[in-house]
């Protein structure tokens, strides 16, 4: 996090969940919903608009100031106007937002009137839990006095920042003895929209997490956990379509974690855990690889003499396939192609396929890969002439 001020604490954690299956390394990934950046003008001059597109607002309203006294002599254009009092916090907060490492935020803002006791604007970042990070903080009256310029004056800000985290963005004006008007508009968020509008209620909207994952088919007592967990709330966990697997809920109290096993099936599924107060979503997109196989067929065999297995396989190569036959101990090889020809000695015999492995990691071994019978032909026995009297 930038030194915008000093009491910026540090930014939250990144969500790379790291995980392994076997030899094989799967990394879950955060996702964002849109690619863009999170905006509003304020030019609709409406509201239950602006709500509709998840802002939230509280003794805030739109209005079209005259020009003289609008931000850029606006010519009767539409903004944010908080009401400054002096006995109520107002605040706007924006839709929940995903941010991707340095990000920034654009906006203007001032004061209508320049009067009163104390007036500030103060933007946070706020996390799903309710944890808020300071990112600016700007006094425009303390004492009866201006203190940074004259507070009616149009102000142009850009804030800078690091973060990976999901937050909304809250503009807050605190005042006292006053009665005045904060101004702001033009505001311009770096980041990707993250709030699901459908679910929109008087401007808020909860957040929808999204991540990726690749596991292999089958697999077995696999984790997931809701992003931004709070052990006070509880979760519903389902697959959006089809099915991948069966849903563990006696991983943790209040169901935040479970565990998956998955079906012999691949393909793409979407798995969603909702929160049950706050209806944030943490929402799974796994791709299911499929198992590697393996097919084979042998060529007549003379005793003592060497011979060949041709294999055809399946799944995602180059494959790694561990054999054995008597006295070779455990041999690896890597193959290609779907087509491959093994070529083994005279003295192959009892040979045993132990596992295949694909490019992915995922593995069967000798339980799922087929037995192997090496059928020997005798070679015909010497021959006997016989002299006949």
């Amino acid at each position: 996090m930038s030194n915008l001020c000093p009491t910026l604490p540090q930014e939250g954690g990144n969500f790379i969940i790291m995980r392994y299956f076997g030899a094989a390394l799967f990394v879950l990934i955060l996702q964002p919903a849109l690619l863009g950046q999170v905006t509003e003008d304020f030019d609709h001059n409406n509201q239950s608009v602006s709500e509709s597109n998840c802002w939230e607002y509280s003794n805030v309203s739109i209005s079209r100031p005259n020009s003289s006294i609008a931000l850029n002599n606006g010519n009767d254009r539409p903004l944010a106007d908080a009401d400054l009092d002096g006995t109520v916090t107002a605040s706007l907060i924006s839709p929940y937002t995903k941010f991707d490492g340095p990000s920034t935020i654009d906006f203007q803002h001032k004061l209508k009137n320049g009067n009163g006791a104390y007036s500030r604007l103060a933007v946070y970042l706020e996390d799903p839990t309710g944890v808020r990070t300071q990112v600016f903080f700007h006094i425009y009256r303390a004492f009866y006095t201006d203190i940074n310029g004259d507070p009616t004056n149009d102000q142009a800000e850009t804030i800078s920042f690091n973060s990976t985290d999901y937050a909304q963005v809250v503009f807050e004006w605190q005042s006292l003895s006053t009665s005045d008007n904060g101004y702001v508009d033009e505001i311009v968020i770096d980041g990707d929209n993250a709030a699901d509008a459908s679910n929109e209620s008087n401007g808020y909207c909860p957040a929808i997490f999204e991540l990726n994952d690749t596991v292999c088919s089958g697999s077995q007592n696999v984790t997931y956990e809701a992003l931004y967990d709070q052990a006070i709330r509880n979760y519903s966990w389902s697959f959006s379509s089809a099915s991948a697997g069966s849903i563990d809920l006696s991983i943790s109290g209040n169901d935040a974690s479970i565990q998956l096993d998955f079906d012999t099936i691949s393909g793409d599924f979407e798995l969603a855990g909702v929160e049950s107060t706050s209806g944030h979503q943490t929402v799974f997109y796994i791709h299911v690889e499929e198992l590697p196989a393996l097919t084979h067929s042998i060529d007549s065999i003379c005793l003592n003499e060497p011979y060949t297995i041709d294999l055809q396989l399946t799944g995602n190569g180059p494959w790694e396939l561990d054999y054995q036959y008597d006295g070779s101990g455990v041999i690896t090889t890597t193959i290609s192609n779907s087509s491959h020809t093994l070529s083994l000695p005279a003295d192959a015999s009892n040979f045993e396929f132990l596992q295949l492995t694909d490019q992915n990691g995922c593995s069967i071994d000798d339980r799922f890969l087929p037995s192997v019978t090496v059928h020997y032909y005798p070679k015909p026995g010497p021959i006997t002439l016989q002299k006949i009297e």
